[in-house]
């Protein structure tokens, strides 16, 4: 009779020890009860029990977790929902110690409530020694995120009714919510009424068209991550007719605006190139120097050199590397210049405004 009782006592103490895994202050607390190495004391979100939060956003830890002896605590594993576990290295906490440690957690990318779980190692990387008992915290992250229905903003875009030889179009900086996701499909045509067929890509937000005779249109569609579309188009005129180049601006010598003081006998000058072709080149030049209002050197109508100066576009610096052969530049003389250019269909410009100068101090 006594055995049989004392079976029924020890049946009694094993259901007691079942029962003590209990739902404590919003956390779920699981595994063994006072025997463990180390305990999980406490764990804050943001400094609650549980927050509120959009997708991705980031969640500041705090765990406070008690060491008994032999034991230490040098890590930390962590489980939002059913994502997997995650292991994050603290300091070295010996045993007998009562420790806090911080991180950072990020919530999910998807609406929702979620559980998180965290377990408290001896060792590194979340080895070598067995965990703490569990500590659950029972829909410890609330994923809200409001619904993005707001389509992309197609800016950059407007009619351009000028006539000109080429056209281009930039639209990168386009998403009114600064959606890096956001892509985009277009097409270039003459009908007013063209929709693109291409797939979207984030690299299409540039595109330029190169001559041509009437009326064009970009037809552009942008769509952002969540599936809101925006479409826009816009004209341009273009003609084949080549308009010459306007005068250069922007006269240098030795890169220096009117210097007074060059000693190399064959100066570098430069100019900026316009043109209202705003893709033409510049493709020749014609370079004449004075000195006390009489000509000095004339260079003649000569290409530009293909290297180490490339041809150059409408709005860009030109050098002109000079191979002076005319008489010799007397020291400590002021010079003028002046200079022209030709584009890509040898229409030529202006000649320079007089002005610019330079003074010789010799060698």
């Amino acid at each position: 009779m006594a055995k049989i009782l004392l079976g029924e006592k020890l049946n009694s103490f094993i259901v007691l020890g079942i029962a003590m895994a209990t739902v404590l202050g919003g956390f779920f607390v699981s595994g063994g009860p006072a025997l463990a190495a180390r305990d999980i004391t406490s764990v804050t979100l943001n400094g609650t029990n549980s927050v509120t939060v959009k997708k991705g956003a980031s969640i500041n830890v705090s765990m406070t977790v008690e060491s008994t002896a032999p034991s230490n605590w040098a890590s930390t594993a962590y489980k939002i929902g059913k994502a997997p576990w995650v292991c994050v290295d603290t300091a070295n906490h010996k045993a007998g110690t009562i420790a806090t440690e911080s991180f950072v957690i990020k919530a999910s990318g998807s609406n929702g409530a979620y559980a998180v779980l965290f377990k408290a190692y001896g060792g590194n990387v979340c080895k070598v020694t067995h965990s703490s008992p569990m500590l659950t915290l029972v829909n410890g992250i609330l994923v809200n995120s409001p619904a993005d229905t707001i389509a992309p903003e197609l800016v950059n875009l407007t009619d351009d009714t000028t006539p000109k030889k080429t056209k281009e179009w930039n639209w990168c900086s386009t998403d009114v919510l600064s959606d890096i996701t956001t892509t985009f499909r277009f097409v270039v045509d003459q009908n007013p009424s063209g929709k693109p067929t291409r797939g979207f890509s984030k690299n299409f937000c540039h595109t330029e068209l190169m001559e041509g005779n009437g009326t064009y249109y970009l037809h552009v569609e942008a769509k952002d991550r969540a599936g809101n579309m925006s479409e826009k188009t816009v004209s341009a005129v273009l003609t084949n007719v080549n308009n010459a180049p306007t005068f250069p601006t922007d006269p240098r010598v030795e890169d220096k605006v009117n210097p007074l003081d060059v000693t190399d006998t064959t100066p570098e000058f430069s100019v900026v190139f316009n043109d209202p072709d705003n893709a033409d080149i510049a493709m020749k030049y014609r370079l004449m120097i004075k000195g006390s209002d009489k000509s000095v050197w004339d260079s003649g109508t000569r290409d530009l050199p293909g290297y180490p100066i490339l041809p150059t576009f409408n709005g860009q610096r030109t050098v002109i590397p000079i191979e002076y052969d005319g008489p010799a530049l007397v020291p400590n003389t002021r010079y003028g210049w002046v200079i022209k250019l030709w584009d890509k269909s040898n229409a030529s410009s202006q000649w320079m405004s007089e002005g610019p100068h330079f003074v010789f101090v010799g060698e």
